[in-house]
């Protein structure tokens, strides 16, 4: 009767510990939801980081644009004034060379004139040439008369010779002021015809300076709209930059709230994985205290699976097909693909051929199994069970759930087992599927030892 007293006794402490394990679960589970409403939060705070930066470029980007704003007002003023003096100047100019035009073409007159006279001069010469040959043959006449007459017309004679000297002398002259003329009337020609081109060149500098001066008109046209329109800007900018102003003082806050929010989760978490833990403790103990629960089965699953593990690593070193180095390294060396990450060690290859069968017969045991591992002191998984050892994909997800196997994960109840002795330990913990997605599981650690040497857990995990 005492011992059916005392193992009535019993139950309700199995029941204490099941609670408790119910109850980290659901610590677990409510953990793993804060924990995923966190990182959205540190998410939306890094984003508003992102945001209250952008503003602050933004509103360095429109000082900027106001500072050229008012550069470019103050180009357009200096630009209208210069073309304001260019206008002048260019009237001035055009002043200058229409009176030079109007000279020239007084000029162009009296050349003309000139050529005029020289012309009429030409023809007094040629009259005075006509008459100084009519006076020769007059002379010649008289010569002859004299020699007719003989010694009574020597003095004739004498003075027909001295008028023909003249006529001589006179026609030399006029021969050379007809020469003379012709230079000149040559000269005048030239320097006609070069005036001439010279009243078209300033007739065209005229028509050029037209059009520059129209040119200008229209410039200044545009440097006026131009300043309008920079003016118009530089308001826009200024009622810009207020709202952006208005926006970054917004996020300030919100980013402020955001970080008190988190605070807030992170506390809950704390005190949540606080929970967890002790309930965790207290569903060890049970477990450990001889009493039978639903957990029972599992740990002993767990246990016979350490063993076999032990065994087939141990004969492998005896045998000499698995070296010590290779059980224990620690190299790491990083394989290519996608995340999860995956590396490669000196015990991976034994590990999928000699311990992934134990692994997937174990986990085959029950269906309420959901795999078993081996963890090493750094979290690293050589192999896994076949469902969860596949190829990756391009699908992130998918590698989380079914690609785990060479990746390295670790939380806080694994690395609390880890750094635990005992034979084993019971734990409710979240398992990681990445991107803030987790299971609750309740798992059996049980710690490996080869050669002496602690080299991790075997781990067992099911689903209550």
């Amino acid at each position: 009767m005492i011992v059916g007293a005392q193992e009535d006794a019993l139950d309700p402490l199995a029941a204490v510990g099941e609670a408790c394990g119910q109850f980290a679960i659901e610590c677990s589970d409510v953990a793993g939801h804060v924990n995923r409403v966190a990182e959205r939060i540190r998410a939306n705070t890094v984003l508003l980081s992102r945001l209250r930066a952008t503003s602050a470029e933004l509103l360095d980007g429109q000082q900027d644009v106001a500072d050229a704003t008012l550069d470019a007002q103050a180009f357009a003023n200096q630009a209208q004034q210069s073309i304001a003096s260019s206008h002048a100047v260019i009237e001035r100019a055009m002043d200058s060379v229409n009176g030079m035009i109007d000279l020239v073409v007084g000029l162009d007159h009296r050349l003309n004139a000139l050529g005029e006279a020289l012309g009429l001069v030409g023809t007094l010469s040629g009259t005075i040439d006509a008459l100084a040959r009519q006076t020769d043959y007059l002379a010649l006449n008289a010569t002859i008369e004299a020699a007719r007459a003989g010694e009574a017309g020597r003095g004739f004679r004498v003075v027909a010779g001295e008028v023909k000297k003249l006529a001589q002398d006179t026609r030399a002259v006029t021969g050379d002021i007809d020469r003379r003329i012709r230079l000149l009337n040559d000269e005048a020609v030239a320097i006609i015809e070069n005036l001439k081109t010279g009243i078209t060149l300033g007739q065209e500098a005229r028509t050029g300076a037209s059009e520059v001066t129209s040119a200008l008109e229209v410039i200044s046209q545009f440097v006026r709209q131009f300043e309008h329109r920079t003016a118009r800007v530089a308001e826009r900018v200024d009622a810009s930059r207020v709202a952006v102003e208005c926006v970054q003082g917004g996020l300030e806050t919100f980013a402020c709230s955001a970080e008190a929010h988190v605070q807030s989760l992170g506390d809950a978490q704390e005190r949540l994985n606080a929970l967890e833990l002790l309930s965790n403790r207290m569903l060890d103990r049970v477990a450990h205290s001889g009493i039978r629960t639903p957990d029972t089965p599992y740990i002993e699953l767990a246990l016979v699976g350490a063993e076999e593990v032990r065994a087939i690593v141990e004969t492998a070193l005896a045998t000499g097909e698995l070296q010590l180095g290779q059980l224990f390294d620690t190299s790491y060396v990083p394989l290519p693909g996608h995340e999860p990450r995956k590396y490669m060690t000196g015990l991976v290859p034994f590990a999928d051929r000699m311990l992934r069968p134990v692994l997937d017969r174990q986990t085959a045991a029950r269906a309420s199994i959901v795999g078993c591992c081996m963890i090493d002191m750094n979290g690293f998984l050589p192999t896994h069970i076949s469902e969860r050892s596949q190829p990756q994909g391009e699908d992130e997800e998918e590698n989380h759930l079914y690609s785990r196997n060479r990746c390295i994960f670790m939380d806080s109840s694994t690395r609390a087992a880890l750094d635990s002795e005992g034979d084993y330990f019971l734990f409710t913990y979240r398992q990681d599927f990445g991107e803030g997605r987790y299971r609750a599981l309740r798992s059996v650690f049980v710690p490996l030892m080869f050669s002496g040497r602690q080299w991790g857990l075997y781990e067992l995990g099911y689903l209550i």
